[in-house]
């Protein structure tokens, strides 16, 4: 479902990353829910991440029910992704702060739906 591709190594790669980032919770986009988060989230932000979270869940459904192919699928959950949950890398041009609260909005939704569910 994702794209495999060679990652070019670079020894200054970890310069290139935002001490914002790097010094944060969440210093890539890869997380294995091994913890559950400790932080204060208030009641919008809760039913936000996940109303959210399961937007991307429904869309997951409905494609493998609807899509046509595997590139159909693909493109019906990248969309859903990418309006719900998106997960930009760090070599982004993103600010540093909308990469952490990307990557905690994840971690916090992962926690909530797993409480719900």
């Amino acid at each position: 479902m994702f794209n495999q591709r060679a990652v070019k190594r670079e020894g200054d790669q970890a310069a290139s990353v935002p001490e914002v980032v790097r010094r944060s919770r969440y210093p890539c986009r890869l997380t294995m829910y091994s913890e559950a988060p400790d932080v204060e989230v208030s009641i919008e932000e809760f039913e936000a991440f996940a109303l959210d979270r399961l937007q991307v869940l429904r869309a997951i459904e409905d494609a493998q029910l609807r899509a046509k192919g595997e590139d159909d699928m693909r493109k019906r959950v990248g969309e859903a992704l990418e309006k719900h949950m998106p997960s930009h890398s760090n070599r982004s041009k993103l600010p540093p702060r909308q990469l952490v609260g990307e990557r905690r909005k994840d971690h916090v939704s992962h926690f909530i739906l797993r409480l719900a569910f």
